[in-house]
């Protein structure tokens, strides 16, 4: 589970589900789409230790999916501390 947020807006985070991660980035679902280079805020919620890691985004690209009317939204992480990225790694391996 995720929560993202548009870096410097007032609107709330919102919740959604990742579709692939790893230490450098990744791939999440959201009803709307995401300009390229869009700054993102996310919190990412580990299953297993229970942690929460504070990231920051930068999209790669926001794809519509046709089937589900959903958008594919591909993030780069960016300025976050290398420290949580090794803790992500861990999580996810």
């Amino acid at each position: 589970m995720i929560y993202y947020q548009v870096k410097g807006s007032d609107s709330p985070a919102k919740a959604s589900q990742t579709k692939d991660i790893s230490s450098g980035g990744m791939c999440f679902i959201s009803a709307n789409s995401f300009d390229k280079d869009t700054l993102l805020l996310i919190e990412i919620h580990m299953p297993i230790s229970n942690d929460t890691i504070e990231a920051h985004g930068k999209v790669i690209d926001s794809k519509l999916d046709q089937e589900s009317k959903n958008y594919e939204t591909r993030v780069a992480f960016i300025d976050t501390d290398p420290i949580l990225l090794i803790r992500l790694q861990r999580e996810i391996t």
